[in-house]
């Protein structure tokens, strides 16, 4: 999966091409080693803070461009924006930020929709990124969150 612009400039996912494998291999399950529908550990992630919305965050100006781990920023928005187009209810950056002087964010906590269609596009997207980072997709199991590191499995 790659990522280009719309017409209108905001970022989108396409198929084909070399696009973006480094984002394949960053993201993975619930802060390693929890398992990814931990609602518990993503709830605790949401509320530690701080948090941003991660679309906002990311292109919110700062001294270097805000990302995801090692993703760029426009890899970071794409993301998001995939992300959401595909049904997630909210898209939030933690970790060590959000915040105005921090410029990387250590995961994303996906609030799951609960319609089943947009629902299974968002694991769809996860299973993508987890396969591509090393981890095995864990299954819809009702949970409330989704969790996506920064970091690759080693």
């Amino acid at each position: 999966m790659a990522f280009s612009t719309t017409p209108r400039g905001r970022p989108r996912a396409r198929r084909g091409g070399l696009g973006v494998p480094l984002a394949l291999a960053l993201l993975g399950a619930c802060a390693d080693p929890v398992d990814p529908s931990d609602d518990r550990a993503c709830a605790a992630l949401l509320s530690a803070g701080p948090t941003a919305d991660a679309v906002d965050w990311f292109k919110t100006p700062a001294a270097e461009p805000r990302g995801l781990g090692r993703l760029s920023n426009e890899e970071s928005v794409a993301l998001a924006y995939a992300l959401q187009e595909r049904g997630a209810a909210r898209v939030v950056a933690v970790g060590d930020g959000p915040g105005p002087d921090v410029v990387r964010a250590k995961g994303l906590v996906v609030v799951l929709p609960s319609e089943p269609a947009p629902r299974l596009g968002v694991f769809r997207l996860y299973a993508t990124f987890v396969r591509g980072a090393g981890y095995s997709p864990r299954p819809d199991a009702g949970q409330k969150y989704l969790f996506l590191p920064a970091d690759r499995r080693e």
